[in-house]
């Protein structure tokens, strides 16, 4: 009988060391750690440096190129999930940067390198002849809420960790 335990733990893909003393050892399955703001690791991310834009059926796009990228290393608490969040500013060139944003979402850090959306234009214009400033203010940030569809990270340990922004001009 003992044999045929270790065959299906052999069989399962489950190591066992067993020098054939006692009952065969159990399988321990993994256990994702506690998530615990307090114990940090240190994570690496990519973040974009530059804007890609242009035009679809007369409003502006725009995107983050994939390359170059900003390599950062972040210190993030224990088994904590880590994202991103995106803003959009669209404002004529020498007025001052909008309170509210344009759009934005969250998305995973990673994911960011290959993002594009369109200008609503729910802010400004976009008016012929205008030269506008598009800038994309991005928030690396920790939470304990796991990703999903229309992500909503802002739970107890919610957590913004690094801030940066990319601007263009647009017309």
């Amino acid at each position: 009988m003992r044999s045929l335990r270790v065959a299906a733990m052999l069989l399962l893909g489950v190591r066992v060391v067993w020098a054939g003393q006692g009952p065969p050892p159990e399988a321990t399955p993994f256990v994702e750690p506690t998530p615990n703001p307090k114990i940090k690791e240190t994570r690496t991310f990519h973040v974009p440096t530059e804007l890609k834009l242009g035009q679809f059926n007369g409003k502006p796009t725009y995107g983050l190129a994939p390359k170059p990228l900003d390599t950062l290393k972040l210190k993030v608490g224990q088994g904590l999930y880590t994202g991103a969040e995106y803003r959009v500013y669209l404002y004529p060139e020498g007025a001052p940067r909008p309170d509210h944003e344009d759009s934005g979402g969250t998305c995973d850090v990673e994911a960011l390198a290959d993002w594009t959306g369109y200008c609503s234009g729910k802010t400004y214009g976009p008016v012929a002849g205008v030269k506008y400033v598009l800038e994309v203010e991005i928030l690396v940030f920790q939470t304990e809420v796991p990703p999903k569809s229309q992500w909503e990270p802002y739970g107890e340990w919610y957590k913004v960790l690094w801030t940066g922004s990319v601007k263009g001009t647009v017309q």
